[in-house]
């Protein structure tokens, strides 16, 4: 193995180390960690207990910062506009109307939300 990939696992390894955030995707359960310890080790012919023994107890971990709230689908509560228009949406489609069903729907999501679809 060339000198390139041993000093690429090592900066991984570095940063697992160093970065709480980057070691929560590298946990000691994984299997890409395993294989960069034993990779590690074997480039460097250090004994692989010797070494987990000494990194591991170094490594913190922290789960990333979730992403906000708003970025989530917003759900408005839709008011009842009424069940006629519900059954007439079901009739069009189900008789196989595609176009007056999509006019129909349109026209019922647009009552109920208070908003104008597009063309």
């Amino acid at each position: 193995m060339s000198e390139k990939a041993k000093v690429a696992i090592a900066a991984v390894l570095a940063r697992i180390q160093s970065d709480p955030r980057v070691a929560y995707y590298f946990d000691p359960i994984t299997d890409c960690r395993e294989k960069l310890v034993a990779a590690h080790c074997e480039l460097n012919s250090i004994d692989e207990a010797t070494f987990k023994a000494q990194f591991d107890p170094k490594v913190k971990y922290e789960a990333p910062p979730r992403e906000e709230e708003e970025s989530a689908p917003q759900f408005i509560e839709v008011p009842p506009v009424g069940l006629p228009q519900i059954k007439h949406i079901f009739e069009a489609f189900y008789t196989g109307n595609e176009a007056e069903a999509m006019r129909l729907t349109k026209e019922y999501v647009q009552t109920a939300t208070g908003r104008v679809l597009p063309v």
